[in-house]
């Protein structure tokens, strides 16, 4: 049976962060390769800060010159509206029913997915991966686990170093007119220089 990861986001930009939690997931399941997925309106959020068209072509980028196996969806801006994961799964597991499908998110947004819109629907359709954050204790993702446990699902706590990026802290790098080089790939750089995005 092959393993898919799905990884859905605003990535408002795509960075660094990004692709070393999409390489460590990959490392430590096995899995084929990482279906990245830009989402359209996040219902988490109030909105993005540039177009999703802008968002998939950085993500485009990030995955053209990534050394992992990275592919791109643009299914949740075709869609428009409000990007719902359960909706996202239930598409990618009609396009391929014989695989297993693991879903990767943060733990910030894992100890959140019980308010998730069908969340027991999105337990069944997919393994959760969780990435450790610093302000999320042990305790809480093994209490978070066996929640979901209890409802049905699984969730597998992945054991990753955290990147010190964060989108937000790019954006306002860009704004302040700060070098943000380092924290995202080389063409999403040029990319965003080229668009004048963030400023």
């Amino acid at each position: 049976m092959a393993k898919r990861i799905i990884f859905g986001g605003t990535f408002d930009p795509v960075h660094r962060g990004h692709l070393a939690l999409c390489a460590g997931a990959l490392e430590q399941t096995g899995a084929q390769g990482v279906l990245l997925i830009p989402s359209f309106l996040p219902p988490h959020k109030t909105g993005a800060a540039v177009s999703g068209e802008h968002r998939l072509a950085m993500c485009k980028l990030a995955a053209e010159t990534s050394k992992i196996p990275i592919e791109v969806s643009d299914m949740e801006i075709a869609r428009g509206g409000e990007s719902y994961t359960v909706e996202t799964l239930r598409v990618i597991q009609a396009a391929y029913p014989q695989d297993r499908l693991y879903f990767l998110c943060g733990a910030d947004m894992a100890v959140t997915l019980f308010h998730w819109k069908e969340y027991r629907a999105i337990l069944k359709l997919a393994v959760i991966l969780a990435a450790p954050r610093d302000d999320l204790n042990a305790q809480k993702m093994l209490e978070t686990k066996r929640q979901m446990e209890n409802d049905g699902g699984y969730m597998e706590i992945l054991d990753l170093p955290m990147l010190d990026v964060s989108s937000s802290v790019i954006r306002e790098k860009i704004k302040n007119g700060e070098d943000f080089s380092a924290d995202i790939p080389s063409a999403v750089a040029a990319y965003i220089q080229k668009s004048k995005l963030y400023v």
